[in-house]
């Protein structure tokens, strides 16, 4: 069976989502949206409930343009549907001055003057008592930041779409796409489609698409886990804001609670694995990976349950600088978005407004030659298309 659309997006998560919404509220194109699992599944890199959004970024001040719109569109998607998407309740960023993620946030901060709050150590014990810190420790509140409500995000963003008029093919992985004179074939094992442009957002699946991208993007595993306070209410949104925690050589993360008895608090671990295939990340964590987290959550806060109440793995398309792609190949009709390295879900709409941009070839201001294929040292010699 045979169907033809102007787009195809291959992988509604992350990024697949958001460029299939902006395609079909922004052009009159014909789009289909192809997810090998259901929409909103728990395979994907953005599960696992929440993800922390932030502006005063220490990824570098390059992104936050980024960030400002992908805020301005989180908010328009919550409008849209109704749905609770967005926690208002900033992002609280702790550290030792001098260290460097903390001075990139604070120079994101001055450069776009974006509203914040500093903090003194004592400053932060009064006003944030739920985190123990040492007397060297300082800490701005991002009044931007604060939480994304993940898989509903991408669910709504593809409701949206589909409302719009988009298209969507489930459970059928993509097996592969040929290039033709003058359209792109892509083959699952229960249909032929037939698209003038494709967009890939396949996030750790890429490489099987796109293998040529083998020694550029890597699969890495992620542990998530879910600690029980003694007093669930000191960890609220109203009260407690999500937060970046770097300490002793310790990076945590983590947002309110969200089921009245439980908060996110997140640290990479030394067991995590960096893999060439999705398919070769474990599928627990193991028990080494779970007690190590649990030390960095006691060092950060004294009131939390012996060990996890929850935890669960995942994982993330990285690429070595953590940059991640978005390139258009040569012949102008592939687009291909991957290697987010664990902190694009934040600006996921923005990705999918350059996915649109690109496919339409109208000028983004957004769009960075960072992002380019070309830019990455791994990438020499590469090409896609």
């Amino acid at each position: 069976m045979d169907q033809e659309f102007d787009v195809a997006v291959i992988g509604l998560g992350s990024v697949g989502s958001m460029a299939m919404w902006q395609l079909c509220t922004t052009t009159d194109l014909k789009v289909v949206g192809i997810e090998q699992w259901g929409v909103g599944h728990a395979n994907g890199s953005y599960a696992g409930d929440s993800r922390v959004f932030r502006t005063a970024y220490h990824e570098g001040w390059r992104y936050v343009p980024l960030l400002l719109r992908s805020r301005e569109m989180w908010l328009d998607l919550e409008r849209i549907t109704d749905r609770r998407l967005f926690l208002p309740c900033g992002m609280l960023a702790v550290d030792q001055p001098g260290h460097a993620p903390y001075e990139s946030t604070l120079e994101s901060i001055r450069r776009y003057d974006l509203p914040h709050q500093s903090f003194t150590t004592a400053q932060l014990r009064k006003t944030y008592p739920q985190h123990t810190v040492t007397n060297d420790t300082e800490a701005v509140l991002d009044f931007l930041g604060g939480g994304l409500l993940s898989e509903i995000a991408v669910i709504c963003g593809v409701q949206t779409a589909v409302a719009a008029g988009g298209t969507v093919i489930s459970g059928e992985p993509v097996l592969g796409i040929d290039e033709q004179a003058d359209k792109l074939v892509i083959r699952t094992a229960n249909r032929t489609i037939r698209a003038a442009q494709v967009v890939i957002t396949s996030g750790s699946w890429t490489t099987r698409l796109r293998p040529q991208l083998g020694g550029v993007l890597k699969v890495a595993s992620v542990v998530l886990t879910w600690f029980a306070p003694e007093n669930p209410r000191r960890y609220t949104a109203d009260v407690f804001p999500a937060f970046l925690r770097d300490q002793d050589g310790v990076h945590m993360f983590g947002v309110p609670s969200l089921d009245g008895y439980s908060i996110k608090a997140v640290s990479h671990t030394a067991d995590e694995v960096l893999v060439s295939d999705v398919d070769e990340v474990p599928p627990v964590a193991s028990r080494a990976s779970v007690e190590e987290i649990s030390r960095n959550a006691h060092a950060f806060f004294a009131d939390l349950s012996p060990e996890p109440v929850r935890h669960s793995i995942h994982h993330e398309s990285v690429t070595a600088s953590r940059v991640p792609i978005v390139d258009l190949d040569p012949t102008g009709r592939i687009v291909t978005i991957a290697g987010l390295s664990g902190h694009g879900f934040k600006f996921a709409p923005a990705l999918g407004q350059l996915a649109t941009s690109l496919i339409t070839g109208r000028s983004d201001d957004l769009y960075s030659a960072d992002f380019g294929l070309s830019a990455h040292p791994d990438a020499a010699g590469i090409a896609l298309g």
